[in-house]
């Protein structure tokens, strides 16, 4: 069995020389920013091709599917108010991405407490 890895979140996520590179981090216990909030430093890098980011991210999107399902996780981008210029995102999508045009915005989803 593999090691595990914690982290607190995602820095950054760039395709460099056809691979895509998620940094993830873990939270400082002793530095903050401007704002109180704690800090993020790097810890990790993934190292992904982009067929194997594809199937990681339909495989978190299913995840998260099932738990707006269960109750775990509220969607509230049905009563969401867009501000800001519109702008045409097909191009961002590639033709291999056979997902239905309203999974491809943005949730705004937030934890059931």
């Amino acid at each position: 069995m593999g090691s595990e890895i914690f982290f607190d979140g995602v820095i950054n996520i760039a395709m460099i020389k056809g691979m895509i590179r998620i940094e993830v981090g873990s939270q400082s216990i002793s530095e903050q920013d401007e704002n109180g909030n704690r800090k993020i430093f790097n810890r990790h890098q993934l190292v992904l091709t982009p067929q194997v980011f594809l199937e990681t991210f339909t495989n978190m999107e299913s995840m998260l599917n099932k738990m707006i399902e269960n109750g775990i996780v509220q969607d509230g981008s049905e009563n969401e108010l867009r501000g800001g210029p519109a702008r045409d995102t097909d191009a961002e999508f590639s033709g291999k991405d056979k997902r239905a045009r309203s999974d491809r915005r943005k949730r705004d989803l937030s934890l059931r407490v």
